[in-house]
C-alpha cells in the first residue's frame, strides 16, 4: 500500500509543540513574538543596549525576558543576549523546570 512521506516541516512543528507542553509553557508561548508591539520594543532594547548582558563581549540580537513570561514586556524585565548567552539561559531554564516538575509529588512547579 503506498503511503506519503514525512513532511519535515510538519515534524518539525510537531517536535516543538511537544517540547513546549514538556517544558510546561503554554500553547499560545510564541504568540508572544508575533505582534508589532514586540518587534518595536526588541529593535529598541537592542539600540539601547547592543551588548550582550550575560558575557559582556558580543553584540547582542536577542531579547531576553528576565521572569521567563514572553507577555511581560517591562523595560525592567528584559536583558540584551548574543544568541549562544540567550540559548544557555533557555536551555539551562528548562532544563531547571523539568527538574523542579520531576520533585514535585504531585506533578506541579514548586516555589
Amino acid at each position: 500500500m503506498p503511503w506519503k512521506p514525512v513532511d519535515p516541516a510538519r515534524a518539525t512543528r510537531e517536535r516543538m509543540r511537544r517540547l513546549a507542553m514538556e517544558a510546561g509553557r503554554p500553547k499560545n508561548h510564541n504568540k508572544a513574538y508575533k505582534h508589532a508591539a514586540w518587534r518595536r520594543i526588541r529593535a529598541r532594547k537592542l539600540a539601547a543596549d547592543p551588548i550582550c548582558a550575560f558575557c559582556g563581549k558580543a553584540v547582542a540580537t536577542e531579547v531576553d525576558h528576565i521572569n521567563e513570561d514572553p507577555w511581560d514586556n517591562r523595560w525592567e524585565n528584559l536583558r540584551s543576549a548574543c544568541k549562544p548567552c540567550h540559548s544557555a539561559r533557555t536551555i539551562r531554564d528548562r532544563m531547571a523546570r523539568r527538574d523542579r516538575r520531576k520533585s514535585q509529588p504531585d506533578g506541579s512547579e514548586g516555589t
